[in-house]
């Protein structure tokens, strides 16, 4: 089963933007925040510090770390940290439960994805695990193998989200899911519901059985203009 705490990661790439400057994320994890207390669970908001001290446990992963160059994959990394040293759930700041998600503590293991999402797509702003689970490992590795490949590539100075993606992000997810060893033995489950903040509603037909709102309030993704 996986432990009852809730992970969540904030700090600022700027040094400037603190996180009640960001509605969305401070709006977020206060209702997050107001979700454990009524449930009895541990809510662990991480900051740089605790993240950098956490990399302090896992050596190997120190030049790793420190190469990164772009702090949303350092985010992205430390989440996969994070959920094999303590297990629990992670959200990302953005995103907050909607309904009960007591079922999600019976798993060993989970990734989310959109609930209108047919194509089996993870989604690694919602994720839960129990304590030292092998996927991560995997993780790990392929997170290595991927940035040291694609930074070295031309094409991914122009591509920066697809950098991302590729890298740290859901893309390099679904390559190591997609291995033969772990091939239909992550579950997937579609709990989210996303706000389209161009048309200003939720869209999503389904909404009324997801779990968690996600808001769509990508910081680090404003400047990026390639999908």
């Amino acid at each position: 089963m996986i432990p009852r705490i809730i992970h969540q990661i904030y700090w600022s790439f700027d040094g400037k933007t603190k996180l009640n400057d960001i509605s969305e994320f401070r709006e977020s994890v206060n209702k997050t925040e107001k979700y454990c207390i009524e449930n009895d669970i541990k809510h662990i908001l991480w900051d740089y510090e605790k993240c950098n001290k956490l990399i302090d446990k896992y050596p190997e992963q120190r030049d790793l770390w420190n190469d990164f160059d772009k702090p949303i994959q350092n985010v992205d990394f430390i989440r996969y940290l994070i959920l094999y040293d303590q297990g629990g759930i992670y959200l990302d700041c953005d995103v907050y439960p909607i309904r009960s998600m007591e079922q999600l503590f019976d798993e060993d293991i989970f990734l989310a994805q959109w609930a209108s999402d047919e194509k089996n797509t993870p989604y690694n702003a919602i994720m839960g695990s129990i304590p030292k689970h092998p996927f991560w490992e995997d993780i790990f590795q392929h997170c290595k193998e991927s940035f040291y490949e694609k930074s070295q590539m031309k094409i991914y100075k122009t591509w920066k989200a697809r950098y991302i993606f590729h890298t740290t992000g859901h893309c390099m997810i679904k390559r190591v899911m997609n291995q033969k060893k772990h091939k239909n033995k992550i579950k997937l489950i579609k709990c989210v519901s996303v706000w389209n903040n161009c048309k200003g509603i939720c869209d999503i037909p389904d909404a009324n059985k997801a779990v968690f709102f996600d808001c769509s309030r990508s910081y680090w993704y404003k400047d990026v203009t390639d999908t």
